[in-house]
């Protein structure tokens, strides 16, 4: 591919394992950092703050789903419904205004997460995943969205002046901003649309280059080859075990074979990218039982890499609750679809009825019915 593609669709791509080791490790060094006097104050005042990204009610998917249910035989169900509820394959549901969502996005620009002065061009969020923690089930769960997945996105002219809601990968919604901040709110938006208007509580974004750094401070990953990646590495045949090392764990997350013939390719490196973060994980709580600064030492390293929009009194309300919740490799969950050749690069068209399966299941509770 010519570097002019490149460009508007570059190759590279962050894992989720990068996202969830700056979550985990921002959280508990704020742990470190706030124990003693003022913390219950700070955790108080957290919870308040994140509860304002809240305040808008959930409406697209009760619009979705009432304009369904019209349809049915019973359409006067509909219609008795309560505010705020929803009515779902003969079940009634109504938001869950205690889960909380953070966006954890990883850029593929390769200089890292700059300033950019051209709208279009500020990199891409090739990573997105939804870190979903609920306090009702206390579970932690990870909505992975496919980069290629077809959205309404903004537009921009070449001077940043807003032109247009049109269809396109979702990805591309970061390079239309500043490749900072308001990338990341424009971003945070797009993911919020495509998901019925869910309320989303912040942002963490990484660059690529914060994966090698963050593989060695555990000790390197342990991985086996899901698929032949001979192209990356001669000896990663498939069934292949091997101890990432350095740029290794930026190539296992990122590779993809951009060849004209495959299709779908993305999908093989989320599967990477799932198994990255199940391991890496295992390993830092193995780091942080032995040395429990070792999170200070990694947040330290990470933190030039990043943006977020979480303040230290949220960070704080996250860790205490965040820490106690449930979390294994089955709760990183993806929405399938159909992959189709746009005219010049692939589109995924996720499932509709999955997915509104699963902003159900994430975001809403079933009103028991007397």
């Amino acid at each position: 591919m010519d570097q002019e593609k490149d460009s508007k669709r570059n190759v590279f791509y962050m894992s989720y394992g990068e996202r969830m080791i700056f979550i985990v490790c921002l959280v508990i060094t704020c742990i470190i950092v706030v124990l003693g006097s003022g913390y219950t104050v700070i955790r108080s005042m957290g919870k308040t703050s994140l509860k304002k990204h809240a305040d808008n009610v959930v409406q697209q998917i009760e619009e979705v789903e009432s304009e369904k249910n019209l349809q049915t035989e019973e359409p006067e169900a509909a219609l008795e419904l309560q505010e705020g509820q929803v009515l779902h394959k003969g079940k009634i549901y109504e938001y869950n205004p205690d889960v909380m969502a953070l966006l954890c996005m990883g850029v593929d620009a390769s200089k890292g997460i700059t300033d950019s002065k051209r709208p279009g061009m500020a990199g891409q969020a090739d990573t997105l995943m939804l870190v979903i923690l609920d306090p009702h089930k206390k579970d932690i769960q990870i909505l992975a969205l496919n980069r290629d997945t077809m959205a309404q996105i903004e537009l921009y002219d070449t001077e940043g002046n807003y032109n247009s809601l049109d269809w396109a990968q979702i990805t591309l919604q970061y390079a239309y901003g500043d490749g900072r901040e308001q990338s990341c709110e424009r971003m945070e938006q797009a993911v919020s649309r495509f998901l019925y208007d869910v309320p989303i509580h912040g942002y963490i974004t990484l660059d690529m280059k914060a994966i090698p750094v963050i593989n060695d401070l555990v000790g390197g990953v342990e991985v086996t080859m899901p698929e032949d990646l001979t192209k990356s590495h001669k000896e990663w045949k498939k069934g292949y075990t091997t101890l990432l090392e350095g740029d290794e764990a930026l190539d296992f997350v990122r590779y993809r074979d951009t060849s004209w013939e495959v299709t779908g390719s993305n999908l093989n490196r989320i599967s990477r990218q799932k198994q990255f973060l199940t391991g890496f994980l295992d390993k830092l709580k193995e780091h942080t039982k032995e040395n429990i600064r070792f999170p200070l030492m990694a947040y330290s390293q990470v933190k030039p890499h990043t943006i977020t929009s979480l303040s230290l009194r949220e960070i704080t309300y996250l860790a205490s609750i965040g820490l106690e919740y449930n979390f294994s490799a089955e709760d990183i969950i993806t929405i399938p679809g159909e992959y189709k050749m746009g005219e010049e690069f692939e589109e995924f068209y996720p499932d509709e009825e999955v997915l509104r399966d699963t902003v159900i299941d994430l975001f809403y509770e079933e009103v028991p019915q007397k």
